[in-house]
This record gives structure tokens, sequence and C-alpha cells, in this order.
């Protein structure tokens, strides 16, 4: 199977068999990552970006990251089952991603309760992830959280995303911050911000509710990981601030909110 697909990746047309649909989602986890990044994803975003899939088989990967909870296969195991969990969420990226997206071949496919099921997924699975490992020496990258930002940002952007989840959204990823075992290395920080300038340059978010949300935050400074929880956080701000610079966003108290933690950066 697995060589047959790597010809099809090569090709300029695909038609995905079921029987390769299935492969593709059992190996989202592989621990091998010639497979699993070059292969498996590449094609499931191929496939899916450009229409190459039937309808039932954008159902089948829905149901299978749903019924198996793939997000969270063994939330409390690290290496190498986070593997599943962190490219489930970019799988997950993408489903919503085109179910969102007008000129999709699968535009508004997902029912209310499976989008109700991945939004509140997207938040809980931040809250619950415990694996900072970005790069591993074994399996490549794992970058949970990273892709759970991107999960995040994928959904808070998609027209359906509910208002009263985006406090919970923001709550989030402030708690990321503040449970970190050391400062992230892989840029994790970054693509974090990519939720909040995204969603603001949309118009998903108002900056007065981000201004709002950053001055609740405390960092008490009593030992040595909470100066490195702080710097993470203050890089966090630096990326809102440089993608927002050139626009017209950063408004009043957004920009004295982002520089009251920058003064010093």
């Amino acid at each position: 199977m697995e060589s047959i697909l790597r010809e099809k990746l090569a090709s300029k047309e695909i038609v995905f068999s079921d029987q390769e649909v299935s492969w593709l989602v059992e190996n989202i986890g592989n621990p091998k990552a010639e497979i699993r990044d070059k292969l498996v994803y590449l094609l499931l975003v191929r496939g899916l970006s450009e229409n190459l899939m039937t309808k039932d088989q954008y159902r089948f990967l829905v149901k299978q990251t749903i019924d198996n909870e793939l997000l969270f296969y063994h939330i409390h195991r690290g290496l190498p089952a986070t593997l599943t969990r962190t490219f489930t969420a970019l799988l997950i990226c993408v489903l919503v991603y085109v179910d969102g997206k007008k000129d999709s071949g699968y535009y508004g496919l997902l029912t209310e309760s499976e989008r109700d099921y991945y939004f509140h997924s997207a938040i809980k699975y931040l809250e619950l992830e415990q694996d900072f490992t970005g790069y591993s020496d074994n399996y490549g990258w794992v970058h949970a959280f990273a892709h759970g930002a991107d999960l995040l940002l994928y959904c808070m952007l998609h027209e359906k995303f509910p208002d009263n989840l985006k406090s919970k959204a923001l709550e989030v990823i402030s708690g990321v911050f503040k449970r970190l075992p050391e400062a992230f290395v892989d840029e994790e920080e970054r693509r974090l911000a990519t939720v909040i300038y995204e969603n603001i340059l949309a118009g998903h978010l108002k900056s007065e509710t981000v201004a709002t949300w950053i001055n609740q935050q405390n960092f008490p400074l009593h030992e040595r990981i909470d100066f490195s929880r702080l710097a993470t956080f203050k890089n966090f701000l630096a990326a809102i601030y440089f993608h927002l610079l050139p626009t017209d966003k950063l408004e009043g108290p957004l920009k004295n909110s982002l520089l009251n933690y920058l003064k010093d950066y």
C-alpha cells in the first residue's frame, strides 16, 4: 500500500480507493516520519484541498476521527501515542477548513453536532495535552502545541464558530503558558499567536476583547520556571504585536496592553 500511495503522490491526478483512505487514517500517527509526514499527511491534505476524495470518503474521515476520538488518543501518554493526536489535529484542520470553504466540494458536509465536537475539542485538546515535545530525534516533528494551535485557528476562523467559545479559547491559550514545564524551543508560541492575530485580522476577535484578556493575565515569579513561562508569553505577545503593526488593527487598548508586557522586550 505504501508504494502504491507514493506513486499516487507523484501523480498530477489522483483517485483514492476506500481502502487507501482507510490506510491513510490508520497511519495518521505512524512512528516513521517518512510515512507520517511525507506520505500520509501530504496525501490527506492534497486529497481534501483539491477535492480528490469523494464525499463519502470525507464523511469516513470525519467519522473515524470522532468515533475513535483520535484527537485524544491515549491523552495521558507521551510518545509515540502523541503522534496520533497531533497529526489528527492537522487532519481536522483540513476537515473543518473545507467544510467552511464555499468553493470546496465538501462545503457544509459537517453536521451541526460534528462541528460542535470539533470546536469544543480544539479547546479541550490544548487544555489536556501534556507532551510539550517539539522535535524528537526518534520520531521527527511532534509539535503538539503548534498543531493544536493550527486546529484552534481553523476552528475559530470557521464562519460558524460560536461567540460563546471565544473567551474559553483565549483562556486555554494563556493556560498553556502557565503550565509550561520549560520554555518552548521550536516556536510553538508563534503558532499560538496566529490564533490571535489572524482572527483579529479576519474580524472574528475584537481588539478590545484581546486587550482585556491580556490585562487579566498574571505570572507570579517565584520559581525559575516562572521566568521561562513569562518570557515565552512575551514572545507570543511580540508575534501578535509585529503581525498587527502594519495594519489598522493595533488599536489603542490592544497596543497599550501588548506594550505593557513588551516595554522591556
